[in-house]
């Protein structure tokens, strides 16, 4: 870790799956900032709650998208719509499934009512520096 990194952990209490988030600071003071502390490892709890298959959208891979397109424009295909309406439709599921399967874009595990990237803009600020996650490794037994 460099000296603007945090690096928190969490274990689940089935000791089946666990994970570590890495934030990196602008300003490495900030990462001993107990608010910094602490939401880095409430991310630790969402990751082992939600299971997100990415960190960020542009993880994902263009064939995935894709695939998801056809599956989507197959479930509006007989809809009584004009056609942009119907590509309208499949843009927002397609925008709406990348929110659910991306980290950053999912409402905060302890406040739904933001992202995990607004949170953590927000827990910056409070410490005066800009913050970012830069790593996730989850783990899960059996998989």
């Amino acid at each position: 870790l460099a000296e603007n990194d945090y690096c928190a952990k969490y274990i689940h209490s089935d000791a089946k799956s666990g994970v570590l988030v890495v934030l990196t600071a602008e300003n490495k003071d900030a990462v001993n900032n107990q608010k910094v502390k602490d939401f880095a490892y409430d991310c630790c709890l969402h990751y082992v709650a939600f299971t997100p298959l990415y960190v960020t959208q542009d993880q994902v891979s263009e064939d995935y998208i894709n695939e998801q397109k056809e599956i989507f424009m197959k479930q509006v295909a007989d809809m009584d719509k004009p056609e942009q309406v119907k590509a309208g439709i499949v843009q927002g599921k397609i925008k709406k499934h990348l929110a659910e399967i991306c980290f950053m874009d999912q409402p905060f595990v302890k406040d739904d009512k933001v992202t995990v990237a607004k949170k953590l803009d927000e827990i910056g600020k409070e410490a005066g520096t800009k913050l970012a996650v830069k790593e996730v490794i989850f783990y899960q037994l059996g998989l």
